[in-house]
């Protein structure tokens, strides 16, 4: 997995928010440096409940907005929790093989694309 990548073991909680908004540090920063994902990942202010000084990597998500649609690092941790559970080494490049298919789904994610989705209670962390 290259330096810089949002998690460097499996899925952990939160890796699609931080409190940084430096490129090279962010937990994202693997996406940010990847060509693949110019237009879909990048640095947005306003996450985990904070308005200022937190960052998500998309504009909007499904864990922005409730759009239909994942950002990169949230399905990356998707993808670990699922190869976690499966048993199976958690691979930084066969996740970019195989989300292949899902980038560039953002641009097709405007406020018109967005259903009805009632916003729901922050989630609870059980540790």
């Amino acid at each position: 997995m290259p330096a810089g990548s949002i998690s460097d073991g499996c899925a952990r909680w939160f890796a699609n928010a931080d409190f940084t908004n430096d490129p090279a540090e962010i937990h994202w920063s693997a996406f940010l440096s990847d060509d693949r994902y110019k237009n879909e990942v990048g640095v947005f202010e306003g996450c985990a409940l904070y308005s200022l000084g937190a960052y998500r990597p998309s504009a909007n998500s499904m864990m922005n907005e409730n759009f239909e649609y994942f950002n990169a690092p949230s399905r990356w941790a998707i993808y670990q929790r699922i190869m976690q559970l499966s048993g199976e080494e958690c691979s930084f490049e066969k996740f970019l093989e195989y989300d292949a298919v899902n980038r560039g789904k953002a641009a097709s994610s405007a406020p018109g694309a967005r259903s009805s989705y009632s916003p729901t209670t922050p989630p609870t962390v059980v540790r």
